[in-house]
């Protein structure tokens, strides 16, 4: 990639994931950051048909542009990015001549994505916002999808990783790569399967698809399972189809489920007493099991849930709202930090989140101290997280010593160590009860590969999440960071 293209100037990495890479960039002239999505270079592979690719990603780029294309057409709204280039028509040229190229630009939001603030709230206080605070945020993310579906667009994978805060602090709704524009004012139609985030995926797109769904009812599930997130900052159900809250949800014999608090309350540890029982009819209308009895983008923003802050005057919502951005602001900077805290390691941050299937059997030792080349190849930004050390260090020695400090920490965990480069897998496993009546154990693993590389300035150490949940990736990511940060010291 080119530091340069246009008006516009490459800074650095952001994201690596399919077949985009995104990437900070300032414009000539106003100094400002944006996001440029460039396109991957795809590789020709005997193993693949590498035309019937290209014409997939080529049909899915085309899609994106369209998508936010329209969004950006007058009347625009703030919860969705600013289109400032954008590229479609030379993508197939572009892909058969290998080259790499932005297909769209927007703004960089510099404030985080909303998952980052609850799982800093999760681990410090155990708890989401306020209630109060919550209905604020969730209004504001309401108003932004409400906007798409005005437009005839339905996004398919909202999450928290999906909103991002800019400077204000205000949520912007981002990443219509699944997304999908509608004819009928039902949003009917015959989809295809999505590949959204199995987490706030409705159960309708669990099934086969071979009949017309509503995209509308689709999202008004997944919002459903995001206020979940922002008032207990833990999961309403887990991402598995055989996880027992989320067959009370998909068993669809009622909507009132029965079972659900009492196991949330067993089975989750959430405190079910602090919830308030409008949020509780809300979130429960929010994930029915047939998406007719789910309510409407209107009638969620009139629910009884909402009428506390609906009945403000506009000083006194203007005054709750300064609350809100405050509090975002304190826990942004309690965030950073937490990451100053690390004097000789510094994290970069490559949100790509991406599961990799292959996996070795056996183990070995470190042997091998010839580091890669001093620069970061291409292909290596495919990773989660960068931990970079100053100075100088023995390579195959603190290797071993991150090895026995990360037995210590999780006895069970399981780690193989490559022969030929420095880096090992680490799995770390937990067990889930499957069924509540039979005490069926399901095993739950986490697997993270970490390597050592000596670049131009200084040692890193990438981590790549191979396989299991993104949250318990984080959790260990962050540990193990820890444990470096001490190795390092002493």
């Amino acid at each position: 990639m080119t530091n340069q293209y246009g008006e516009f100037i490459i800074i650095s990495p952001v994201e690596i994931g399919g077949y985009g890479e995104v990437y900070a960039a300032l414009r000539k002239g106003d100094n400002k950051a944006y996001i440029l999505k460039t396109i991957r270079n795809i590789k020709k592979d005997k193993k693949d048909n590498i035309d019937d690719l290209i014409n997939i990603v080529i049909k899915s780029i085309q899609n994106e542009i369209d998508i936010l294309e329209k969004l950006n057409e007058e009347p625009k709204n703030e919860c969705v990015p600013t289109l400032y280039y954008y590229n479609k028509y030379n993508i197939n040229k572009e892909i058969n001549n290998n080259k790499a190229k932005p297909f769209y630009v927007i703004d960089y939001y510099s404030k985080d994505n909303l998952f980052v603030y609850l799982y800093h709230l999760s681990k410090c206080f155990y708890n989401g916002f306020s209630e109060k605070h919550a209905k604020i945020i969730f209004k504001k993310i309401l108003n932004g999808i409400q906007f798409c579906h005005n437009k005839k667009i339905c996004h398919f994978d909202i999450k928290p990783g999906n909103i991002v805060f800019d400077k204000n602090f205000e949520p912007v709704i981002i990443d219509f790569s699944v997304s999908e524009q509608f004819e009928d004012s039902n949003s009917e139609k015959i989809y295809k399967q999505k590949m959204c985030t199995d987490n706030y995926k409705s159960p309708e797109l669990w099934m086969e698809i071979s009949q017309k769904i509503s995209g509308i009812k689709c999202d008004i599930f997944s919002l459903g399972a995001v206020l979940f997130n922002l008032v207990t900052a833990q999961f309403g159900f887990r991402f598995k189809k055989n996880d027992y809250l989320y067959k009370e949800i998909i068993n669809g014999k009622s909507n009132n489920y029965s079972n659900y608090w009492e196991m949330l309350s067993t089975k989750y540890k959430i405190d079910i007493n602090a919830l308030s029982d409008n949020f509780k009819k809300l979130y429960i209308e929010m994930i029915a099991f047939k998406p007719e009895d789910r309510p409407t983008i209107d009638k969620i923003l009139n629910s009884d849930w909402m009428k506390e802050i609906n009945n403000l005057s506009q000083k006194e919502y203007e005054a709750l709202e300064k609350e809100v951005k405050i509090e975002l602001n304190k826990i942004y900077n309690e965030i950073r930090d937490e990451e100053n805290e690390i004097n000789k390691v510094e994290e970069l941050n490559f949100l790509g989140y991406e599961t990799r299937s292959d996996r070795n059997n056996g183990k070995g030792i470190f042997t091998n101290k010839k580091l890669k080349p001093k620069k970061i190849p291409k292909e290596r930004l495919n990773i989660n997280h960068f931990v970079k050390i100053k100075g100088k260090l023995e390579e195959t020695t603190f290797m071993n010593y991150l090895v026995e400090k990360i037995r210590e920490y999780k006895k069970e965990s399981f780690i193989q160590a490559d022969k030929e480069s420095l880096k090992f897998d680490v799995i770390f496993e937990k067990e889930y009860i499957k069924e509540e009546e039979e005490e069926e154990k399901e095993i739950c693993s986490c697997q993270i590969q970490i390597e050592l590389f000596e670049y131009e300035d200084g040692y890193y150490f990438e981590f790549l999440r191979k396989g299991g949940d993104v949250q318990e990736y984080y959790e260990y990511f962050l540990e193990i960071k820890k444990i470096i940060k001490k190795l390092i010291s002493n």
